[in-house]
């Protein structure tokens, strides 16, 4: 017999090597770890705890002990690792969603290191083949959180989109993504909807077939009027598109800066040979520089001795102007170091005072761009950002969706219309209120208005724009009742315009507070529409940089149809969560 059953009545410290009565608390000495002792403490002092004793010794085996019925059987447990068991199949789909997610080949559950891993964790645990992932445990998810998304989607008031085209290295996979955007429970959110490959030509026809198949998916021809706008970038093929899908669209507004900056800078440079020149000569510079092991110890042994950070030097590239901004600001930062490495080099691009003076030109040109597109380049910025970013670059724009977006956004208002605009854009946002009426709550209720909060990515948004606001608009609030759906509709528009704008107001937030919702009903159910859409198609981007990761050299021979799943739950699985749905 064990000694499980003096447990109860003796308490052990291994340590000290001592046995202790639980009764009386007298400490009783063990010879050889035996139990007559025991017996004889009990029998001498605790004679009824002694004859309880005899009887349980005496019981069967299978009553001397029941166990929890919570607590799982061996076989159970072993069960439970074997396939079809329950610890079998959550080990599997969280294997395989770790596979999709990081971008790591299936191959690796062949690997012995990965292997043995397992063992050590769960012995018991067969790995799937990676055959088996793919065909089974990858199509199982990509439904599961296909679905989900179908539900948000379907949840969604109005929706914008993304889409862009994206060909690898090697030109054997090429992808048309698609992402929606939309407001809803006072949050911006968005989906990848899909990462569709593309099999014959990159022509508007096939394209636009191909999103149209892909919309279908989602939003039902019922739901055709809760699409808003398709942000993309302004290539011919894709504004075509988009006309042959029937969606309002828009280019993208980093695109458009990336070919104003170009064109602009011919204005602030004189001699445009010498600005290709000096290009040209900065990047080879860094080139070599970041080719030499020698020269690049050497020049941080310099930056050292001009106390300067030992940061590397960067290569701009041509389709991206800020990597332009970025080289030749960190170029000027080391000016002195460069001047000091050339001093016995012949074999480096020379600069000169009028070399650098003309980059400090360039700098100051740049520098209010460079603030403007790293502020669009946030994900909670929308569309209502375009026409004040425009206003402070100084330049024209007249999109009727951007202007109605700016005016629902509590931070711009008519801040940044022209002036001689304003009451047409007033106007223009009574008859887009005119149309949803019909959807809107028609009471309008009065209330002291908290302060909305501002988070840290409006914040960021709004120290660009407040350097070059100068519009204050005074308060003029309207307090008089509706007396039919169009003079309650003017007055709603004029109460709205005419309180000041909230600089540092989040504008989803705006909206989602109930006391601006019942008090301007049709405008708020605008703002769902109108702040929607994203001011670029960076989404779409960034999925495709995700593409470039997800296709490693063991990923090469992938089909098209597992790299649109594997995509599709890479950027998805993160936003939904990695638990099961409970139904």
């Amino acid at each position: 017999m064990g000694l499980s059953v003096y447990d109860d009545y003796f308490a052990t410290d291994v340590a000290k090597g001592t046995t202790k009565c639980r009764t009386c608390k007298q400490e009783v000495s063990r010879k050889n770890g035996g139990t007559t002792s025991l017996i004889k403490h009990m029998k001498r002092h605790h004679e009824g705890l002694y004859e309880q004793l005899q009887e349980r010794k005496t019981e069967p085996n299978n009553k001397k002990r029941k166990l929890d019925p919570q607590t799982p059987s061996i076989s159970s447990a072993f069960g439970a690792w074997q396939p079809g068991g329950t610890r079998y199949e959550s080990a599997s789909r969280a294997l395989a969603l770790m596979l999709a997610v990081d971008s790591q080949p299936f191959a690796m559950v062949d690997r012995p290191g990965f292997q043995n891993f397992c063992k050590v964790l769960a012995p018991s645990f067969k790995i799937r083949s990676r055959t088996s992932m793919m065909r089974m445990d990858i199509p199982t998810l990509y439904a599961d959180y296909k679905k989900r998304v179908q539900g948000r989607v379907e949840k969604a008031s109005y929706i914008s989109f993304t889409t862009d085209s994206w060909s690898s290295e090697d030109n054997r996979h090429s992808l048309l993504s698609l992402t929606g955007h939309w407001v809803h429970g006072g949050r911006q959110e968005f989906r990848v909807l899909g990462v569709i490959p593309i099999r014959g030509r990159h022509n508007s026809e096939n394209l636009s077939s191909l999103l149209l198949s892909c919309l279908a998916d989602f939003i039902g021809k019922d739901d055709k009027n809760k699409c808003h706008l398709v942000v993309r970038d302004a290539a011919s093929t894709m504004k075509k598109t988009t006309r042959m899908c029937g969606l309002a669209s828009i280019d993208c507004f980093a695109h458009k800066l990336q070919l104003a900056v170009y064109g602009g800078l011919g204005s602030v440079i004189d001699d445009e040979d010498q600005f290709t020149t000096l290009i040209e000569n900065t990047k080879k510079f860094v080139r070599k520089l970041r080719k030499s092991p020698v020269d690049r110890d050497h020049f941080k042994d310099l930056q050292s001795l001009e106390k300067l950070s030992p940061r590397w030097l960067v290569k701009g590239i041509e389709v991206r102007w800020s990597s332009l901004h970025d080289m030749l600001e960190r170029f000027v930062e080391n000016r002195s170091v460069v001047k000091a490495f050339l001093i016995d080099r012949s074999d480096y691009p020379k600069f000169n005072s009028g070399d650098f003076s003309m980059m400090m030109k360039i700098l100051h040109a740049l520098k209010p761009i460079k603030e403007a597109t790293t502020m669009l380049q946030g994900r909670s910025v929308t569309i209502s950002a375009v026409i004040p970013t425009i206003f402070v670059l100084r330049r024209a724009l007249n999109d009727a969706a951007s202007e109605l977006s700016t005016l629902l956004d509590a931070r711009f208002k008519r801040d940044f219309i022209e002036a001689e605009k304003k009451d047409e854009a007033a106007a223009c946002l009574m008859d887009a209120a005119f149309e949803v009426l019909n959807d809107a709550n028609a009471r309008i209720k009065t209330s002291t208005k908290p302060p909305v909060a501002a988070t840290d990515d409006n914040s960021s948004q709004m120290s660009f724009f407040e350097k070059y606001r100068s519009v204050q608009i005074s308060e003029d609030p309207i307090s008089s009742p509706p007396l039919d759906d169009k003079l309650r509709l003017r007055l709603e528009v004029d109460k709205y315009l005419g309180e000041s704008a909230q600089p540092l107001a989040d504008p989803i937030q705006y909206w989602a507070n109930t006391v601006y919702a019942e008090q301007f009903p049709t405008l708020s159910q605008m703002a769902k529409k109108y702040l929607s859409a994203p001011a670029t198609s960076v989404e779409s981007e960034r999925l495709f940089s995700t593409a470039s990761l997800a296709l490693t050299n063991l990923r090469r021979s992938m089909s098209p149809e597992n790299l649109q799943k594997l995509l599709f739950l890479k950027s998805n699985v993160p936003l939904e969560g990695f638990a099961e749905k409970t139904t």
